[in-house]
């Protein structure tokens, strides 16, 4: 600790201490005396800065039924490059530990803790991680399975994405080869844990894309492993990656108990590297059995088809129809014999109805046209307008109406009226 620099009031028998003095004086103590410690505490006011620090309040949580504002509350900065590191994201009322070193803010003479670790409290930070980040694809829709991409039956070419030295491409190798030695295999190595690992595992997805490589299914595995071990395949990058792969993408991580991320965002989940060559090809001698069994099934449907052929041309050949064609002909012509004869009387029926029924109608139409009464000595007067007149509202004296009568017709004028 600095040799304090105050100045001595001899009416008080004390030092006198500027502020900046006495900053100094208190933070050299509380560092000296805190020179490593970790607080367990609730986060209150949680703030990132665009620079990427992290700035909150730690509040006491040891008594839920006190006040918040009389709750005790420790001011905690963690700086990027502690923060860039974190594997899960900090919210406002979680409640951690934090651990770091005590100092003291001098322009505002407050104490805080410059936090160089921050963990959960009740649950491991990857775990934690772990359920924000499914949480947060989920919420996006990256586990839709309307989104997820059919397995081809029988793929050409796949692309593997793994530890070249592991035991996953070995075990993968050996049951892919022993069901169906006619797929090809692209290797693609990456380190599949450790840092950097995640961002290899994506580009590999990404180069597979590629028109040139020529694969049609992507298979992602590894051996088992704990949480850290796992935790590529946990990473966002990954996730992103598989989500936006136009080839189908399975992912067999771990053991069967182990569940990943990657897991979840692809198209298909193995449980073991074994599981997924077995899920990504068909057995060839399964196939070859049920070909076989298909084949004696065509075999005996084809027999069963050609025995019936053969009864239905016997049961023809021995009817009298073959055995004198020449019948089938006279039949027929026999039968349109009788049509033809059922015709001629039917139409002869029908044309002496329909004449009786227009003589008919013709006397009605003459017995009621107008010119018939006319016969009988009657004559029509017509005006001007060549109007029949039935009275004589609508004459007038010296009109000139025209009468009809059944032979010929004059012209009349009107000279009284009554």
């Amino acid at each position: 600790m600095e040799e304090s620099q105050g100045e001595f009031n001899f009416s008080t028998g004390q030092k006198v201490w500027s502020v900046g003095e006495f900053t100094r004086q208190v933070r050299g103590i509380l560092e000296s005396t805190f020179d490593r410690l970790q607080v367990r505490g609730q986060i209150g006011n949680l703030t990132r800065a665009q620079s990427g620090h992290i700035y909150m309040n730690l509040v006491d949580d040891e008594d839920s039924g006190k006040s918040r504002i009389s709750s005790s509350q420790l001011r905690v900065v963690m700086w990027r490059g502690q923060a860039s590191r974190l594997r899960f994201q900090p919210e406002t009322g979680m409640k951690v530990v934090v651990t770091g070193k005590i100092t003291v803010y001098e322009p505002k003479g407050e104490y805080q803790l410059v936090a160089d670790r921050l963990e959960p409290e009740g649950v491991g930070e990857l775990q934690l991680a772990f359920e924000q980040l499914k949480r947060k694809l989920q919420d996006e829709g990256l586990f839709d399975l309307e989104k997820k991409i059919e397995l081809p039956f029988f793929p050409e070419r796949i692309g593997l994405v793994t530890s070249s030295s592991g035991a996953a491409v070995r075990d993968f190798l050996r049951t892919l080869y022993s069901r169906n030695g006619l797929a090809q295999v692209r290797l693609v190595p990456v380190r599949v844990q450790g840092e950097g690992a995640a961002l290899e595992v994506a580009q590999a997805i990404e180069l597979l894309q590629r028109d040139d490589a020529g694969v049609d299914t992507i298979v992602l595995t590894r051996g088992g492993g704990s949480l850290e071990d796992l935790w590529a395949f946990n990473e966002e990058v990954v996730a992103r990656a598989i989500a936006g792969s136009a080839i189908p993408v399975v992912s067999a991580i771990g053991h069967e108990v182990d569940f990943t991320i990657a897991d979840f965002v692809a198209d298909e989940r193995a449980a073991t590297p074994t599981a997924a060559a077995s899920l990504v090809t068909p057995d060839r001698v399964e196939l070859l059995r049920r070909l076989d069994g298909s084949q004696r099934r065509l075999a005996l449907g084809l027999r069963a088809w050609a025995d019936r052929g053969e009864s239905e041309l016997a049961r023809r050949m021995a009817s009298r129809y073959l055995a004198d064609p020449q019948l089938v002909v006279e039949e027929r012509f026999e039968h349109l014999d009788r049509v033809l004869g059922d015709l001629r009387l039917l139409s002869r029926s029908r044309l002496d109805e329909l004449e009786n029924s227009l003589s008919l109608l013709g006397a009605r139409l003459e017995t009621l046209s107008p010119y018939a009464v006319l016969k009988r000595g009657y004559a029509v007067a017509l005006d001007a307008a060549g109007e029949v007149v039935s009275g004589t509202e609508k004459l007038s004296e010296g009109d000139l109406l025209h009468l009809r009568f059944d032979r010929g017709n004059a012209g009349v004028k009107v000279e009284e009226l009554g």
